[in-house]
């Protein structure tokens, strides 16, 4: 059974992709502590004292990577929590999971498809003066003159470049 807190899940196509990918909007306003358990998503302990914004994109992308590894054959598998928050994925999987601005994305694929890993992220454009005040943060002054030199928008340009490092990561 859904939850009212998740809508427009649909599947996510990238060419050339060997795997699963899929897609949502979720309300953090609509999102309750049965949501989870609505889901068939395990609510970490970890999350309980999170806002209630966090808790949703987490059971969100929790719930997209469920579809994902069911889709692929790994049934009702959970996906927890490691380092530095990172998904983990189960055995013989890989996968990205991104939220941002109330929806989430998550794609996985057999491990032996990934040569080093994948990963996906998604982000709302930063303001002009979000950019100016972290660029020091994310880029270095060689990033700096690239973003220069091929974006009409220094935030766009930041925006993309933190995605993209984003995406490394993860």
């Amino acid at each position: 059974m859904l939850t009212p807190y998740i809508s427009h899940i649909s599947p996510i196509v990238i060419p050339d992709f060997v795997g699963v990918g899929y897609q949502c909007r979720f309300d953090p306003t609509l999102f309750t502590a049965q949501s989870a358990q609505q889901l068939g998503v395990e609510f970490p302990e970890s999350l309980h004292r999170a806002v209630t914004k966090r808790q949703a994109e987490f059971i969100a992308g929790r719930y997209l990577a469920k579809r994902c590894l069911a889709a692929l054959g790994g049934g009702e598998t959970q996906v927890g929590i490691g380092q530095h928050r990172a998904p983990l994925w189960p055995e013989g999987m890989t996968g990205s999971i991104s939220h941002s601005n109330n929806r989430a994305v998550c794609i996985v694929q057999p491990l032996e498809m990934a040569e080093q890993g994948i990963g996906i992220d998604i982000e709302q454009c930063m303001t002009d003066s979000t950019a100016n005040s972290v660029k020091n943060t994310i880029i270095n002054d060689a990033e700096y003159n690239l973003i220069m030199n091929h974006y009409v928008s220094f935030a766009e340009g930041l925006t993309a470049v933190f995605s993209a490092k984003e995406s490394l990561f993860k």
